[in-house]
């Protein structure tokens, strides 16, 4: 991000989706809550621009839309979140993540076909939560950009998946 540090806090393991391409574990435990604040002051402190919320998935960690106001209001930081978007499907959500500065969000969205990506997510039926919410963040404002794990069962869903993500 134009030439300058960027921050990552991953706002522990736990997520509301089990893929079977992640390398992290849903079971690691995760610091206390004021240690992501120390953890954002001391990244602000070094001169980040962009501070990026991940984790597991960010949007399930009730402290995010107060990390996301610090960082954005407090220290001036541009703000990101790694999501699968199914939080953002509540429209009042992700208007609260705009609200307190949210500008962007990276979203996993592995194919437009629901079964595949059920089977990959292993969270069947939240891939129409994932859309949804990526529309939704659309309309509150946040800045979309769209992730994509190819693996066995989504490489040929390719052109299909561009195809759905133009018309939709």
């Amino acid at each position: 991000a134009n030439g300058k540090p960027y921050g990552i806090l991953r706002l522990s393991f736990r997520c509301n989706q089990d893929c079977s391409f992640c390398w992290q574990s849903r079971a690691w435990p995760s610091p206390p809550e004021e240690q992501y604040h120390q953890w954002l002051e001391e990244m602000a402190a070094a001169n980040v621009d962009l501070m990026v919320f991940s984790g597991g998935e960010p949007t399930i960690f009730k402290g995010l839309p107060e990390l996301i106001d610090r960082a954005s209001r407090e220290f001036g930081l541009r703000t990101q979140i790694q999501t699968n978007a199914i939080q953002l499907r509540r429209l009042d959500f992700a208007r609260q993540l705009k609200d307190a500065g949210l500008r962007e969000a990276f979203v996993s969205f592995h194919s437009a076909d629901a079964t595949i990506s059920d089977k990959m997510t292993r969270a069947p039926g939240t891939h129409v939560h994932t859309v949804a919410g990526i529309k939704n963040a659309i309309d509150v404002g946040i800045k979309v950009h769209l992730n994509a794990v190819v693996e066995r069962a989504n490489y040929q869903d390719l052109e299909a998946q561009a195809r759905f993500i133009v018309s939709e």
